[in-house]
């Protein structure tokens, strides 16, 4: 038969905002987790642009890691200090990696998720399950803990808080 060589490891896909080359303490684990599965996992990526802190807008490449593929979605950077910028920034990136997970990932793949950004800890418990996706997560920032340091809830019983946390 001519084509492709099959391909008979499980395939992993690793969803996070941050990946190589970024220099964030959450794209050098990623990534290291990335390398390592990739020994007896088919691994894909689907991450944000590169250099978070950048101000340009990037298109979509890959970056050539031995037996890990990159599938970035283009984004503009926003200014993550201000709030409605921040939020910009999250929901945008959120639906660009929905979309791109509905288009790439098949059916009973196994997925690992990042909490950052946030969004995607609600649309993945959906998508997956409809998908039948396995799905692990990969907990950084406590959420909606976070949120009560960074001042943008008050308290645990407010109305945001509680509806965060369910």
């Amino acid at each position: 038969m001519s084509g492709e060589p099959k391909n008979d490891k499980i395939k992993l896909w690793i969803v996070s905002e941050l990946f190589y080359p970024d220099e964030s303490s959450t794209s050098h684990i990623l990534t290291q987790i990335a390398e390592h599965m990739s020994y007896c996992r088919d691994v894909h990526v689907i991450c944000g642009p590169k250099h978070y802190e950048s101000k340009i807008f990037h298109t979509i490449e890959t970056h050539p890691l031995e037996n890990v593929t990159i599938h970035r979605v283009p984004f503009f950077n926003l200014d993550k200090n201000v709030l409605w910028k921040r939020f910009i920034r999250m929901l945008g990136l959120s639906i660009l990696f929905v979309i791109s997970f509905l288009c790439k990932v098949r059916k009973d793949e196994k997925v690992l998720l990042v909490t950052n950004p946030a969004l995607l800890l609600v649309f993945f418990s959906w998508i997956t399950k409809l998908k039948r996706n396995k799905l692990c997560v990969l907990v950084h920032d406590i959420f909606p803990e976070n949120t009560l340091s960074a001042d943008l809830v008050k308290s645990t019983t407010s109305f945001s808080y509680r509806f965060l946390k369910r």
